[in-house]
């Protein structure tokens, strides 16, 4: 996927008009991220989940030094 995004790129840059100047890509793909800044292109990354789960991965750490969540793993066998 990399290799061909690179690829798109170097097409749409090599016309006279329109030039990819920035690339925003899911937080789940640092690979759009690593081509961007590979070619020079500003990037950036977000994340579409939902405001309830950033807001907790935001508060994790608050969870467990408050006891609420626990750092110890369990394994159960069903």
């Amino acid at each position: 996927m990399p290799d061909k995004l690179e690829e798109l790129i170097e097409t749409i840059n090599q016309e006279e008009s329109d030039k990819v100047t920035c690339v925003i890509a899911d937080g789940s793909m640092g690979w759009a991220i690593r081509v961007a800044k590979k070619m020079g292109i500003t990037s950036a990354a977000y994340l579409p989940a939902s405001v309830a789960i950033l807001a907790s991965f935001l508060s994790f750490r608050k969870l467990i030094d408050d006891g609420i969540v626990t750092t110890m793993v369990r394994t159960y066998i069903i």
